[in-house]
């Protein structure tokens, strides 16, 4: 199963987690966790991060994140990169210090803020390291449970926001919440919100992500889908991941055997129908684009089709059948579990 793609857009949010090779230690003592977060505040600046939180356990790091610059990429080569040079030379160690590239799950803003902070802050009283959030000094909790020392490049607002009376304050950016009320009883409420959370085993909030790295309902799933899709030349590898709960990791071969036997069409046969609202096709077409995330050009060639955007068209028009004909909604829904287990 190839990565998940990145997306770097304006109003992507991030998810974003680092680990250790082999589980191993990246920081020992604190004066590795005050450099990594030298490190990490420096990147807030430089790209122009928004972070929300963030939590430096012993073998790994989590962030809460927005990269409006569209530089993501840029910002965690920084950080790992600079981290890491700093690390080997403090230690005297070489190699690679971090197991694999940072691993960045997509969030979709609207209602995700309270649950996937909660869970970073949990982090630390899940680990056993202490017993509540706010004794944990290197997580961006503290200055969630008391105004009185922020961190003054890390927006607490957008977060309180969510528990702020007024569903204007949403809207707000980087006001003085120590000195005003509303933002007083926002910070109590997720001060219970997430002290609720103490003791219990709660899932992440990607345990049923979208293909596994998108976060969200499925309307912006179809829309961080389009944007991978979008591509002039059309042959470009977007996503097995696609739209479905489950990867469906299938070539266009293996999609067609099991449409073909479905349907009791040949191959073939498949490639040959013409009809503007055949099913089989376009239930082929559908699994292919919509599940499997293979190009336009690869399924427009494997169905002799000349036009790029058709294929787009029999997504949409099979979409929105499916939504309107429960029958069908089944049978794609069978032959989706038949290509699954093939």
């Amino acid at each position: 199963m190839p990565r998940p793609p990145r997306i770097e857009a304006p109003d992507a949010l991030y998810h974003v987690t680092g680990r250790g090779v082999m589980k191993a230690a990246i920081v020992l003592d604190d004066h590795d966790r005050v450099r990594w977060i030298d490190y990490l505040r420096e990147a807030v600046k430089r790209f122009g991060l928004e972070l929300y939180a963030f939590a430096l356990m012993d073998n790994h790091f989590h962030l809460f994140v927005a990269a409006p610059q569209a530089n993501m990429g840029k910002a965690m080569q920084y950080i790992n990169g600079a981290y890491a040079m700093y690390f080997n030379t403090r230690h005297e160690r070489s190699g690679h210090l971090f197991e694999r590239r940072y691993c960045a799950i997509l969030i979709e803003s609207q209602g995700h803020y309270t649950e996937v902070s909660r869970y970073i802050h949990l982090n630390p009283v899940r680990a056993g390291l202490v017993d509540r959030p706010e004794q944990y000094g290197w997580s961006s909790y503290p200055g969630y449970h008391s105004a009185r020392f922020p961190l003054s490049w890390l927006n607490y607002e957008r977060v309180l926001a969510e528990f702020a009376d007024d569903p204007a304050t949403k809207e707000t950016r980087r006001l003085d919440f120590r000195k005003d009320a509303k933002w007083k009883v926002a910070r109590e409420r997720y001060r219970e919100f997430v002290v609720e959370g103490v003791g219990k085993k709660l899932p992440p909030p990607w345990l049923h992500a979208i293909g596994g790295w998108i976060v969200g309902s499925p309307k912006f799933a179809a829309k961080t889908y389009a944007l991978l899709a979008k591509d002039s030349k059309g042959d470009r590898f977007d996503s097995r991941a696609a739209l479905g709960k489950t990867a469906i990791d299938a070539s266009l071969d293996d999609i067609a055997q099991v449409v073909c036997g479905y349907f009791r069409i040949t191959p073939d046969g498949l490639k040959e129908l013409r009809a503007r609202r055949s099913i089989p096709r376009a239930a082929f077409i559908y699994f292919a684009r919509h599940a499997a995330g293979l190009s336009l050009k690869q399924i427009a060639a494997y169905c002799g089709i000349k036009s790029l955007g058709r294929i787009t068209q029999v997504v949409d028009e099979m979409e929105k059948r499916i939504s309107e004909d429960a029958e069908l909604s089944r049978t794609i829904n069978l032959i989706g579990r038949l290509i699954a287990r093939n």
